[in-house]
């Protein structure tokens, strides 16, 4: 049985991998949450605000034999919000077998429940009973002798609660991924959804010719570029300091990875950096760049633009600087992942090369207007439309290709993507 022995994240078996999420992702609106996953993740999943839950769980044992014996003694019970356990054994489904030759049986049980707003939480827990005493034969495909469980050997449960039971999930609704613009023409920093829902184009204000903006998991950051300093908030808007960084050089980008914030000084053509914190600040990280308009950061080196063509780089301790890394053409916004480089070119289209410089495309996605940002995340690549005040959108393979995925912004000067 699973959730002894083939270990608590493995529960229920790879059957159910289209079905249900633990940890990861999931579309709004009934949403299956797989319990051995969550289990496996310290007991803790995360879904959409708005998801409806449903809890996925089950058993199995190497041959249909003994999963039936063992079905036979079981009861299964789930409580939600610490309620009344309820007897779910009618819900389970006919046994099925696995590609490895185990057996397997399964229910999902619908809590009624809805995440509606991000932070909304909820718990399920199992219970898993045994009326008597049940071998289970540890041999042939689902072995366990890594757990030292030799084929053959029989494993006696019950009767009684069963091992590892009771086990709890704690389910819990975060923000939808987040895009975030700077408009120079509103002095605001704007925010949607990553899909262009629910735009707020105001999200915040006060900013002086805002031109860049960055996010990471606590903060959002952004360029001031006619007051030559870089401004901070919390994540929600809040705590707004337009000063968190100051004596930058007409600052045209902004950057940020887990123990810096960096940007472009496009008067001085240099990269500046400074703690998280703000402190330590050194306006001369890089130098050398030619009107820098851009600056990206990976974990391994800083990129940058140059208004002669090409995108410069160098390591994170600012050494070995390359200003001629890649030639991009017209290089104006800038976006690193963990496998490319993304720019803006010219006047419609966005580039992409490898991150060793290699297998460069100067329009690998074409059609843009003017674009001048360029933004990244896990599944999509974004970038701004000066000459249509919009927000495009494709895949990161550079299909479905959306030129409209957000309107009516003014003066599109940056572009971020993160959590909200």
């Amino acid at each position: 049985m699973s959730i002894r022995r083939k270990s608590i994240p493995a529960l229920l078996g790879a059957a159910a991998a289209a079905l249900a999420i633990g940890a990861g992702t999931a579309r709004a609106a009934n949403v299956v949450v797989h319990l051995g996953r969550c289990l496996g993740n310290g007991g803790q999943a995360t879904v959409p605000a708005g998801s409806t839950i449903s809890v996925f769980t089950g058993f199995f044992e190497v041959n249909r034999g003994v999963l039936q014996n063992f079905f036979n003694a079981q009861t299964t019970t789930l409580s939600v919000n610490n309620g009344a356990p309820v007897n779910v054994n009618s819900l389970y489904g006919p046994p099925h077998q696995n590609p490895d030759g185990s057996w397997q049986v399964d229910l999902i049980y619908p809590t009624g429940i809805t995440l509606a707003n991000p932070g909304d939480s909820m718990t399920f827990t199992e219970n898993l009973t045994l009326s008597r005493q049940v071998a289970e034969v540890l041999n042939g495909p689902v072995g366990f002798a890594d757990f030292g469980f030799f084929p053959g050997a029989p494993l006696f449960s019950g009767p009684g609660p069963y091992p590892g039971t009771p086990a709890t999930c704690t389910v819990t609704a975060a923000s939808p991924p987040q895009i975030y613009w700077t408009d120079a023409s509103t002095g605001a920093i704007g925010r949607a959804n990553a899909n262009g829902g629910n735009p707020n184009p105001t999200f915040i204000t006060g900013a002086s010719l805002p031109w860049g903006v960055a996010v990471d998991s606590s903060h959002v950051y952004w360029a001031n570029f006619s007051t030559g300093t870089i401004g901070r908030a919390d994540l929600n808007g809040q705590n707004v300091d337009q000063n968190f960084i100051t004596g930058a050089s007409f600052p045209h980008d902004v950057a940020v990875d887990s123990s810096h914030v960096y940007w472009a000084n496009f008067s001085t053509g240099t990269i500046g950096r400074a703690d998280l914190d703000g402190q330590n600040v050194d306006q001369n990280f890089i130098t050398g760049a030619f009107f820098p308009r851009a600056v990206a950061v990976d974990a391994g080196h800083v990129y940058w633009t140059n208004d002669f063509g090409t995108i410069g780089r160098a390591d994170l301790d600012g050494q070995n600087v390359n200003q001629n890394f890649i030639s991009a053409g017209l290089p104006n916004g800038l976006a690193v992942d963990s496998a490319h480089l993304y720019w803006s070119n010219g006047l419609n289209t966005i580039g992409r090369a490898d991150l060793d410089g290699q297998n460069v495309n100067t329009a690998f996605i074409s059609g843009a207007a003017e674009p001048a940002p360029v933004a990244v995340d896990s599944t999509s690549l974004y970038w701004g439309n000066l000459n249509t005040g919009t927000i495009g959108r494709a895949d990161l393979n550079g299909q479905n290709v959306n030129q409209s995925l957000v309107s009516g912004i003014s003066n599109l000067t940056g572009l971020a993507a993160g959590s909200g």
